[in-house]
């Protein structure tokens, strides 16, 4: 990229047309009358001046290429907005704005065809001097998927007037479900890992359409699969046997979630630890008859959670701290007392006992 020719090149802004990246439109804050707006169309080896007589006495503040035009370009200056005719002219954009704008910034907004703008006084908005062309194109939150039970949400983020706007979406191969192709953000689970492929076409209310297909937008893995493999858990047969956790290094921790599937043998002595941290007391521990009780610095490790683990039997128990409070799970069954706690510093731990 050459450098454009204006007396002042302190303050830029760039704008580009999302169709052609090789269309860049320059302002320049400072420039003077005559020197303000420049556009080069093999991506910034030669720059053409677009400034007319129209901008003389202007500070430009931003500048931005309304996509799907044939470059209407828009500029905020300090006294209004003005336009490109997308011929040889700056236009007066500025109906309804106070007469020193004092903008700031532009945003376009194509789903409702709007252009807008703040400033020092206000938010403001205006429709587009003439409609986009749509441009497609499909999003979602992350390209990968770790498990083939988890239902993906797709978004529309194309630029698109959505006006009687109408959306088709494909997936390759066909995944099980799709909620809706032809709604703006469908539901989709894919029941196979591997890639796939994403096609969307978006059609405006005028009848134009626009295709976008992004190869391999997203890889399915399955890691949420049943252990196929028996006997993996620990079995303490004496009555002091348990597992020691390497330090966990958690200096003042007001926010920690512990859990386990425990299967008691019989009615547990009382305090006895499931999993419970060394030095400062904090973990999750039964109290008489295999109520779940817990221990925490401003907590009371008297509180009934009314939370009863059957003996002989597996069940899944939960221990959420959180600086409000403490919630107890048993398979699912949630017990909540509620106080102000006093961060812990969780280092070793112990599964199995209180402590040793």
């Amino acid at each position: 990229m050459t450098a454009i020719p204006s007396n002042d090149q302190s303050r830029l802004d760039v704008t580009l047309d999302p169709h052609n990246e090789n269309n860049l439109w320059v302002s320049t804050y400072y420039g003077a009358n005559g020197q303000k707006v420049y556009n080069s169309t093999d991506g910034g080896l030669v720059w053409v001046n677009k400034t007319t007589a129209s901008l003389d006495g202007h500070s430009i503040l931003d500048i931005l290429y309304q996509g799907g035009t044939n470059d209407a370009v828009y500029v905020l200056t300090n006294y209004g907005v003005l336009v490109w005719d997308g011929a040889s002219s700056w236009t007066d954009y500025s109906v309804g704005l106070p007469y020193y704008t004092r903008g700031l910034r532009f945003k376009p907004f194509y789903r409702d065809n709007k252009l807008r703008m703040s400033s020092d006084r206000g938010v403001w908005e205006a429709d587009f001097l003439v409609e986009s062309d749509p441009m497609a194109h499909p999003m979602v939150a992350s390209e990968f998927v770790y498990c083939i039970r988890d239902t993906i949400q797709f978004e529309d983020h194309s630029f698109l007037n959505h006006t009687n706007a109408t959306w088709a979406w494909n997936f390759i191969p066909a995944p099980a479900y799709v909620s809706n192709p032809n709604a703006r953000n469908p539901k989709v689970l894919f029941d196979a890992t591997g890639t796939y492929d994403v096609l969307l076409a978006v059609t405006d209310q005028n009848g134009v359409t626009s295709t976008d297909t992004i190869i391999d937008m997203i890889t399915v893995d399955n890691q949420c699969f049943t252990d196929t493999i028996p006997g993996l858990s620990m079995l303490c047969q004496a009555n002091n046997g348990h597992a020691l956790v390497p330090d966990l290094d958690l200096p003042q921790t007001d926010s920690l979630t512990l859990s386990a599937w425990i299967k008691p043998t019989g009615i547990q002595d009382s305090y006895s630890g499931i999993v419970f941290n060394d030095g400062t007391s904090a973990g999750i521990n039964f109290r008489a008859g295999n109520e779940l009780a817990y221990h925490w610095p401003g907590g009371q490790w008297w509180w009934n959670s009314g939370l009863i683990v059957d003996t002989n039997q597996w069940s899944h128990v939960v221990l959420v701290a959180k600086p409000t409070g403490i919630t107890i799970y048993l398979n699912g069954i949630a017990s909540t007392h509620n106080f102000s706690l006093s961060p812990a510093d969780i280092g070793t731990m112990r599964i199995g006992s209180y402590q040793g």
